[in-house]
């Protein structure tokens, strides 16, 4: 009988009710988010976060104390990577456990674009100055093209291998021809075109830095605008 009266008392205990955890919810603005330190996340505009790679800062990469300003990057061969900084015009070479060195000295002040070229050399764009380097895969390196723009900021390759740049502070798309000469291919009116894409078939995707508008330039140079942000 005791022993009955023993179980049905623990029974009864381990039914009674536990003291409740309060829920608590709390939210924080994307700005709150942003001044935090993020470790293998990352915050969005809308204060969403995503899961992101791990980051490594270029110059302990390198073992360098001094600045490094990163104005380009590009992907190489499997696990490389290219970067184009300033304030000493330098391109390094990192792979894919992080490790990074110098590729090639420009001599210039900022290495603002970098293009894989489909020959396997690497392009690398200056600025000021608005001159255009090109690397072999040993890193041997020759001036390859006088673009006589002051700023180099993006460049793209079309079919066939023919390689477009572009330029600032007069807002044109040129076109650099093998040899290194060029060509006016395209003038937008602005005073930045910051971004270009090939678009297939000799097409290319233009972005202005100065009203924001969206070109699409045909073959020929001509072009229109695919988007206004005025």
């Amino acid at each position: 009988m005791n022993r009955w009266l023993a179980t049905l008392l623990v029974a009864w205990v381990g039914a009674a009710p536990l003291p409740a955890v309060e829920t608590r919810v709390w939210t924080a603005s994307p700005a709150e988010l942003m001044s935090g330190s993020a470790d293998g996340i990352a915050v969005g505009t809308r204060g969403r976060l995503y899961l992101a790679p791990r980051t490594q800062r270029l110059d302990g990469a390198l073992g360098r104390t001094a600045t490094v300003e990163t104005w380009s990057a590009c992907s190489g061969g499997p696990g490389q990577l290219f970067f184009g900084t300033g304030p000493d015009g330098l391109v390094y070479r990192s792979d894919e456990n992080g490790r990074g060195e110098v590729f090639f000295d420009t001599g210039e002040a900022m290495v603002t674009a970098l293009q894989r070229h489909s020959g396997g050399d690497l392009l690398a764009a200056t600025s000021p100055g608005g001159r255009i380097y090109r690397i072999d895969p040993a890193g041997n390196g020759r001036l390859w093209a006088e673009t006589e723009e002051r700023y180099v900021w993006a460049m793209a390759e079309t079919d066939g291998e023919n390689v477009y740049v572009a330029t600032g502070d007069r807002g044109r798309v040129l076109l650099v021809r093998n040899d290194g000469s060029t060509d006016r291919h395209f003038d937008s009116g602005e005073a930045h075109v910051v971004e270009l894409l090939h678009h297939g078939g000799g097409r290319l995707i233009a972005g202005g830095g100065g009203t924001g508008r969206v070109y699409a330039i045909d073959p020929e140079g001509f072009g229109l605008v695919l988007y206004d942000d005025e």
